[in-house]
């Protein structure tokens, strides 16, 4: 069971280039939630999503990561929260297992060597993204979902409490994403906490017990996915008129292009 924390941001804001990428976000993360950040493209999602993980410094307003009522900074909050970026790196010369236990390195000492306990994380974490079988493979010879999935193991191995995840279903397939999804369902109810980009409204409905949607730097509506998933709301942020069905805890929404496009786009066709 994960300790009792809280991942705070009060106002956050954040300027690049001259304007405003985020402008008074506000959010609290706690033990079993899952919690989905949603938008079109350059509404400031990966940009708040990096400002929860402590990658950029706010502007405005504060983030900050409380455990059992204090506040952790540093090496103590590596190991409390960890963070999957939504672009692949590089890591030629390494295993997808050695990348995986780079994740135990916020709780081990300086220059301390893995232990049995780094091994037995790692091997589980491993396990629960079904990569276990790619731990003598290179990282480089992997394909994108299966890279894709040995990262998310590591933020895994890492975190007692919360992780971030910036687009982690992009590369997958529709089995790995719906795995991944549950286990973030499974984990949050052993006590951790998720905060997870999506461009998939549909697979956030069902999945994310909150959403932040966001346009253009501002939160447009905050709350339990019926009351963020909305026509009206949806037709302002994405310009696009939005059928919405809600048949149980699943959703199917339907935007509708403008006629003048739609014809456009048919009469192209040859």
């Amino acid at each position: 069971m994960a300790a009792r924390f809280e991942l705070v941001a009060e106002q956050v804001g954040y300027r690049a280039g001259g304007r405003w990428l985020v402008q008074d976000a506000t959010l609290t993360v706690g033990p079993g939630q899952v919690v989905g950040l949603v938008g079109p493209n350059g509404a400031g999602k990966s940009t708040l999503a990096r400002l929860l993980a402590g990658l950029l410094r706010p502007a405005s307003g504060a983030v900050c990561l409380l455990v059992e009522g204090r506040r952790v900074d540093g090496g103590r909050r590596a190991r409390e929260l960890a963070y999957v970026q939504q672009s692949i790196p590089e890591a030629p010369g390494f295993t997808a297992g050695a990348l995986v236990l780079m994740g135990r390195y916020p709780h081990r000492g300086p220059f301390e060597p893995e232990g049995a306990e780094d091994r037995a994380a790692a091997a589980r974490a491993m396990a629960w993204t079904g990569v276990l079988g790619l731990a003598g493979r290179r990282f480089d010879s992997l394909s994108g979902g299966e890279r894709q999935r040995v990262l998310i193991a590591r933020a895994f191995a890492q975190a007692r409490c919360a992780v971030i995840l910036d687009e982690p279903t992009a590369s997958l397939d529709v089995r790995h994403q719906l795995e991944l999804m549950a286990r973030l369902r499974m984990l949050a109810g052993e006590g951790m906490g998720f905060v997870v980009v999506l461009h998939d409204l549909e697979m956030a409905a069902r999945w994310c017990d909150q959403l932040l949607l966001l346009d253009r730097g501002r939160v447009a509506a905050a709350g339990p996915p019926p009351e963020v998933l909305r026509p009206e709301l949806l037709a302002q942020v994405y310009g696009l008129a939005a059928r919405v069905d809600w048949q149980g805890a699943e959703c199917r929404i339907a935007f509708e292009l403008p006629m003048f496009e739609a014809a456009g786009a048919k009469g192209g066709r040859r």
